[in-house]
């Protein structure tokens, strides 16, 4: 079962790195259990990576509170996205928001002001 979605997490983040694909530059969004996420990664070894975007819903699990740091699970939903291979399976993703930084999975991204 699904728990509330921590507040931290809404809104729009800027990727600042991504552990991946070094050079990347792209956003991600969050609002009301929807998700879209666009990524430009111009040194990526194969052509089809180097534009990634995808869109679905997401529920959150295991929320754990320490001090201002919310951590907790993504399970996505993906609606459609580019290339296929984002769509293979809807994989749980770890999140941890820390004031104006989300580190989710590998990939960390800034708070959008």
């Amino acid at each position: 079962m699904s728990e509330p979605i921590p507040p931290e997490l809404l809104g729009g983040w800027r990727l600042i790195a991504m552990e991946e694909l070094e050079g990347a530059r792209g956003v991600a969004f969050f609002h009301v259990g929807m998700i879209s996420v666009h990524i430009h990664a111009p040194g990526a070894p194969r052509r089809e990576l180097r534009n990634i975007a995808y869109f679905g819903f997401f529920t959150v699990h295991g929320v754990d509170r320490t001090g201002e740091t919310v951590r907790g699970e993504l399970q996505l939903q993906l609606e459609g996205g580019f290339p296929v291979e984002v769509l293979d399976g809807d994989v749980p993703r770890s999140f941890e928001v820390a004031g104006d930084t989300l580190v989710l999975g590998s990939s960390t991204f800034e708070r959008i002001h």
